[in-house]
């Protein structure tokens, strides 16, 4: 019995691209749709990284045909995007183990979400606790909108470089994460909101904090579009610490949104896509 034989991928920058681009450091796949990684791609600056997005049929019949590239437009050299990578349905995330928004190569991951008109980031993630050389983003894997990143050299109490994994719920929003392996984090209230992609309501969760909070929703060109003060927000009556309120929000046209909720002198923030289907 004749074994199947692989189709190549064509390398998505080799027009532009250099030897040690390392095209294929990391695959993800869902249905007729792969995502390959390119973490040593000097594409946006020295060793910043990319990944591509191929699909079946596309060019030809059981042609896996590339489709989009996928950057982060503010990322740095060494950040090694494409490091890891996942995809499910019309969600993507990808592992930039050395970005450091909490220190040198403190790492993060990008979720994409799918539009019309290509791949747009949704959400960035990040470990609220994290600390250099912790690596976030080493690993990734998604399932819908759940993602489980890797930080292998996260230290966890003395034990240097022990590792932990995060469990992001929601994708949008760095405030959203549930430590798997670590006790060592300061409490603090979060803020989810869902549905993520929103339509015609946001519905927005809080979680501990029984007080006034002013919510806000701004626009991709920093237009204040929705504006509310609760003074008590209602329980949700599954919970006794969890609030929640809903903002309406039919009317705002498809793209990119900031949510801002502050209770006291504590901001939240998370960035949002609204899409209509």
């Amino acid at each position: 019995m004749a074994l199947p034989t692989g189709h190549s991928l064509p390398n998505a920058l080799q027009k532009q691209g250099l030897p040690g681009d390392q095209f294929g450091t990391a695959v993800g796949i869902s249905y007729n749709q792969v995502v390959v990684g390119a973490p040593m791609s000097d594409m946006s600056g020295a060793d910043a990284g990319a990944a591509m997005v191929f699909e079946r049929n596309s060019g030809g019949a059981n042609n896996w045909g590339y489709t989009s590239l996928l950057v982060n437009p503010d990322g740095a050299p060494g950040d090694k995007f494409g490091s890891s990578v996942g995809i499910s349905n019309n969600y993507a995330v990808v592992g930039a183990p050395g970005d450091s928004p909490f220190g040198s190569h403190s790492g993060s991951a990008f979720v994409f979400l799918k539009l019309v008109n290509g791949w747009m980031i949704v959400g960035q993630l990040t470990d609220g606790g994290g600390a250099a050389n912790d690596n976030l983003g080493a690993s990734v894997a998604i399932d819908y909108r759940t993602v489980l990143a890797g930080a292998p050299l996260d230290k966890v109490g003395n034990n240097l470089e022990q590792g932990s994994a995060l469990v992001y719920e929601g994708l949008c929003g760095s405030t959203n994460y549930r430590p798997a392996s670590r006790s060592d984090l300061p409490e603090s209230w979060t803020v989810e909101a869902y549905p993520v992609p929103f339509d015609d309501v946001l519905n927005i969760r809080i979680n501990t904090v029984p007080t006034a909070i002013h919510v806000s929703l701004t626009n991709s060109l920093g237009q204040l579009v929705r504006d509310q003060k609760v003074d008590q927000p209602e329980r949700s009556g599954t919970d006794n610490e969890d609030y929640y309120f809903r903002m309406q929000t039919s009317g705002l046209q498809q793209g990119m949104y900031f949510l801002r909720v502050q209770a006291g002198h504590e901001i939240k923030t998370q960035t949002l896509i609204l899409t209509r289907f």
